[in-house]
């Protein structure tokens, strides 16, 4: 039951959040917030051959290399990480490249560019 309001007493604003695809509402990111993109299917590669291959995509804040042919792109804006993942099934240097979007994470830790070895695909939050 709803609490009666006094008369002359202003309504309470809500707090209305746009629904996202699912009709779930869109919760809203700090100002720090990174975009992920897993790619996969890579073969031998640099930080440089995955800037230059997303660079079109938008704007890159950084990548990881995780080895075994994977990697993470980090992304400044939502926009640029969905044309990232449209890349998704097309061939770079005899590779087919697959992406897969993950969930919108702080930027702590993802500023810098990173090559690691031995990072399991288990530890990506797949969205």
């Amino acid at each position: 039951p709803k609490a009666k309001r006094a008369k002359g007493e202003p309504k309470p604003k809500e707090k209305k959040l746009l629904p996202n695809r699912n009709g779930m509402p869109i919760k809203k990111l700090s100002p720090g917030t990174v975009f992920p993109l897993l790619v996969r299917g890579l073969g031998e590669v640099s930080v440089a051959d995955l800037k230059d291959l997303f660079d079109t995509c938008g704007d890159v804040r950084s990548c990881r290399i995780a080895g075994h042919g994977k990697a993470i792109v980090y992304f400044d804006n939502r926009e640029s990480q969905h044309m990232g993942h449209k890349l998704n099934g097309t061939e770079y240097e005899g590779h087919t490249v697959r992406t897969s979007l993950l969930k919108p994470a702080e930027a702590d830790g993802h500023g810098k560019d990173q090559q690691e070895e031995g990072v399991e695909e288990g530890s990506f939050a797949v969205v």
